[in-house]
């Protein structure tokens, strides 16, 4: 098990045109992961829950129905978010990977979002349950319409982030300390309204929000990395006090700061 990771399946698929292997993991919530890479090429789909990935200078938020590919060797980081992840990673083979280079932008380790790629990644955790005499040949069919549906949404995307928005996010995930919309929106000359609409709509969060996770990201790390008053961290972090931070640790992550230190 790798922190912060439990492998709820691991699927061997000898014989299979399309996949060599098929894991179903869940990821506990708030858990990073630092820069890192895969020596083998691999496609995911997110069951549920949400995380936020960076790769080639992107920052993208995937959740439930998003789909991405990750070349070997390409170096990115993931942020999991208060809610944990469960993702279905597919190990494509060599002849899946040539048919959907030659027909979609492959090379650009794209990200897509389709609902039937959420249905899909859903069905293929549900069959896994069934583990009867049956169980792969539906498992088999439900990997090539994974690849199906990941072809279709790839070749039918287009970019959706506008460079400002890109900007608003760096500038939450940077903020040392707190600010008002006002200033964000004086920061990045746009109207308040229009920073906070589009913001969620781009990212599914809100400002506030977003920046009270990051806070509690920061603290989780403190908490696991290092033997800081926990009431030292609260006020680093940005909560008012220890009771606040307690609070808003235990709302997010299910256990109290002290119980996270102690478990990580």
């Amino acid at each position: 098990m790798q922190s912060g990771k439990i492998v709820l399946r691991a699927l061997e698929m000898s014989g299979s045109s399309w996949a060599d292997s098929a894991t179903i993991s869940q990821w506990t919530p708030l858990h990073s992961m630092a820069a890192h890479h895969h020596d083998v090429p691999l496609i995911c789909l997110v069951v549920g829950g949400e995380y936020e990935e960076k790769t080639r200078g992107r920052a993208g938020l995937h959740t439930a129905g998003h789909a991405l590919y990750c070349p070997p060797h390409e170096e990115h980081s993931q942020r999991i978010s208060r809610s944990g992840a469960r993702k279905l990673t597919i190990r494509p083979t060599p002849q899946a990977l040539e048919f959907l280079a030659d027909r979609t932008r492959l090379n650009e380790a794209p990200c897509v979002q389709s609902a039937a790629l959420s249905g899909l990644a859903q069905r293929f955790v549900d069959e896994c349950r069934h583990d009867d005499a049956f169980s792969r040949i539906a498992l088999d069919g439900l990997v090539l319409e994974c690849f199906a549906g990941f072809g279709r949404a790839l070749r039918d995307s287009s970019p959706v982030i506008a460079p400002w928005l890109v900007q608003a996010r760096e500038f939450v995930e940077s903020a040392t300390e707190h600010f008002t919309l006002d200033e964000m929106a004086r920061a990045l000359s746009r109207h308040p309204a229009e920073l906070a609409q589009a913001y969620r709509q781009t990212y599914r969060t809100s400002i506030a929000a977003h920046a009270r996770e990051i806070r509690l990201r920061r603290a989780a790390a403190l908490l696991a990395k290092t033997r800081q008053p926990i009431a030292d961290i609260a006020i680093e972090c940005g909560f008012h006090d220890q009771a606040h931070f307690s609070r808003a640790f235990k709302r997010v992550v299910g256990m109290t700061p002290a119980r996270f230190r102690t478990e990580n």
